[in-house]
């Protein structure tokens, strides 16, 4: 590989290699120009692909890690065996930007083949599968590794003014992220920096290949440069944030990358005399800014998990993110003549910078946005309680009584030395007795508490980030039924019979709603709500769904006039998961309560009443390895119940058939 940057026969004279320079420079014409645009168009839209096929598929079978390992392979044949081809061929000093070209293409299937295998096998395995850190760090030390290998073209003394600008620019260009993003956990916004500085890394890189061995064409043809600095991002930009392994964030991120290509463009031109080894680290610094702040103020499992939600609340930031970096690409190279050698622009960049900083954090504080949220994990203690003694009580309020009792009461006397510790250390904490464990808020606690002996193991407990613009679910997507009309569910199971041959319509039963919410005014449910609702979500006082999931599970158990299979049956309900993402913790606030019910601001320990809970309880939802749950602590819960004399019925979810698609708690 050629690290001198130059391209030219050492055997020429002068007078041969101007020549065959002007002639190159003749050459880039519209059929230059069109083979550029088929060569990156293919680029991109290999990229692109990948990124689309990366949505959560139904099981596949075996078929699954060969379609995983496809995507790496084809690109490999697509994008870099072409571009090999060209690095091999077109050794001769006017092709010298088609090999750059090449090596780019040679470059990018380097990091897909390597991320894209490790992200095939990562699929295939038990979450979390690989470390989060892991495939970040390998993308930032391989293009460390490259830049080193290709040092003579790229080390240098960065241009300080050029790197302010390219810091202020990538500022700018998240902006619409300040009024629509939440960060999450420390640990996540380390990881969503190293994530950042990878692309960074790689963008720059991608984007300066193809004037490797021709570096002085940036200093002869300054604009032209740009664009195909910025062709080559744009190009690459599906791949890059395909590589990330997330569907939602990756489609929303991927255009706001592309446009910033001319914004990268036009930063690695800007000197009187551009030199890119000496810009590229500018290039480098506004790339990593501009995903940085993006990725830490979104989360790629929760955009697909709910990509609905998350596309609306991400969809104008990044629209106003591209516009922002066209914008700011183009006002770049219209003024770059006018400011490059301005004496004031030494102390104008870095203002610039601390203007864009400030512009920011004003936008983002003065629309209401919160800060990062604390580490947030699931304590087990090894000292369960064991409940099967109650099943031999045959007054069934009197036997709810002695579980609750013993399940508290052997909370309070083995949880007292971790409470303690939690309160020298500051730390809230939430006990739960059903499964006789804490949820713990804190930071750098996890280490501490693991070695307690006591505790048995300790689960994540992911928390939802706060969405800034909460969209309500539309009514007018929901099924729509005369009430009165006995519906298809009813006449298929043919429950209907039960209540006109037998008379049972379920009069004298307590369900219990856990899901999204439950509409109360819905006509449906209205006259049945038993007057029990506990919302750990928002608090919200009064039954509320903005999902509609909830009240449709709730109107199939005992919806009136029609709909429900047991209209007389009377409900209560809890709100475990307002969005689709729900954690140990949250399902076992819900669990706990159609036990026990208790007040709003009430503990759950000292204030739960067993006898206004549910006889049985409707649970269409499973807790995954994703959300923090390990196949046991959940079913603790589920015993304890069954002991209580409690049913929990519970989803199954909707993979199939083998054994282990049927997850927790519906595995108890």
């Amino acid at each position: 590989m050629n690290t001198s940057g130059e391209g030219e026969n050492p055997t020429a004279a002068p007078e041969d290699q101007n020549d065959e320079r002007r002639k190159t420079e003749r050459r880039f014409g519209c059929a230059t120009l069109l083979a550029l645009l088929t060569a990156y168009g293919l680029v991109y839209w290999s990229g692109k692909v990948w990124l689309e096929t990366l949505f959560p598929a139904e099981d596949i079978g075996g078929f699954a890690l060969a379609l995983d390992l496809g995507r790496p392979l084809a690109y490999l044949l697509v994008v870099g065996v072409p571009g090999l081809l060209a690095l091999w061929l077109l050794k001769v000093p006017r092709f010298e930007l088609w090999r750059g070209v090449g090596l780019s293409m040679v470059v990018a299937s380097l990091y897909a083949t390597l991320l894209g295998v490790l992200q095939a096998f990562e699929n295939q395995m038990i979450y979390p599968g690989l470390p989060d850190w892991l495939m970040p760090l390998l993308w930032v030390l391989l293009s460390g590794g490259l830049l080193w290998l290709m040092r003579g073209a790229y080390r240098a003394r960065p241009s300080r003014n050029t790197l302010w600008l390219g810091a202020a620019t990538g500022l700018l260009v998240p902006l619409g992220y300040a009024l629509a993003g939440a960060p999450g956990t420390p640990a996540e916004a380390a990881l969503a920096m190293l994530e950042a500085l990878a692309l960074a890394l790689a963008g720059a890189l991608l984007a300066s290949l193809p004037f490797y061995f021709q570096p002085e064409y940036a200093e002869k043809q300054p604009l032209r440069t740009a664009l195909l600095a910025a062709l080559a991002l744009w190009a690459f930009s599906p791949t890059l944030l395909a590589l990330r392994g997330y569907w939602i964030q990756g489609r929303s991120l991927a255009p706001v990358l592309g446009a910033c290509g001319l914004l990268v463009g036009g930063l690695l031109v800007f000197q009187r005399r551009p030199g890119l080894r000496r810009t590229w680290p500018a290039a480098a610094a506004c790339l990593f800014l501009a995903m940085a702040i993006p990725l830490i103020l979104t989360d790629g499992l929760e955009g697909d998990w709910m990509p609905q939600q998350m596309s609306q609340a991400w969809s104008q930031a990044g629209y106003l993110g591209m516009l922002i970096a066209v914008v700011l690409g183009g006002l770049l190279l219209a003024v770059r003549t006018r400011l490059v050698d301005l004496p004031v622009l030494r102390w104008l960049a870095p203002a610039l910078a601390g203007i864009a900083g400030a512009a920011f954090l004003a936008v983002y504080l003065l629309s209401g946005g919160p800060g990062l949220q604390s580490d947030m994990f699931f304590v087990v203690l090894k000292d369960q309680s064991d409940t099967s003694f109650a099943l031999e009580i045959e007054d069934w309020q009197e036997r709810r009584q002695v579980v609750f009792d013993t399940l508290t009461g052997k909370a309070d006397e083995s949880q007292a030395s971790l409470r303690d510790l939690l309160k020298e250390r500051g730390a809230d904490y939430t006990s739960f007795y059903l499964v006789n464990a804490l949820e713990v808020h804190g930071n750098g606690l996890r280490g501490l508490l693991t070695k307690q002996p006591d505790v048995q193991t300790i689960l994540e407990s992911p928390q939802a980030r706060p969405l800034r613009r909460p969209q309500p679910a539309d009514p007018g997507n929901s099924p729509q039924y005369q009430l009165g009309e006995i519906t298809w569910n009813i006449q298929k199971i043919e429950a209907n019979r039960a209540w006109e041959e037998v008379g049972i319509t379920g009069e004298g039963i307590v369900i219990g709603i856990a899901d999204s919410g439950v509409d109360a005014q819905h006509p449906a449910l209205a006259e049945n709500y038993h007057g029990q609702w506990y919302d750990p979500w928002e608090g919200a006082l009064q039954p509320v769904d903005e999902d509609g999931h909830g009240t449709g599970t709730a109107g199939v158990a005992l919806g009136q006039d029609g709909i429900g299979v047991a209209p007389g049956a009377v409900w209560i309900g809890c709100r475990n998961l307002a969005r689709n993402l729900g954690n140990p913790g949250d399902y076992l606030r819900c669990m706990q309560f159609l036990f026990a019910p208790f007040p709003a601001e009430g503990d759950p320990l000292q204030d739960g009443d067993p006898s206004l809970g549910a006889h049985l309880t409707s649970n269409s939802w499973g807790c995954p390895a994703e959300e923090g749950c390990d196949l046991l602590t959940l079913g603790i819960g589920v015993e304890n119940l069954a002991n209580a004399g409690q049913l929990m019925v519970v989803s199954a979810g909707n993979e199939g058939p083998s054994c282990y698609t049927v997850g927790a708690p519906a595995n108890a």
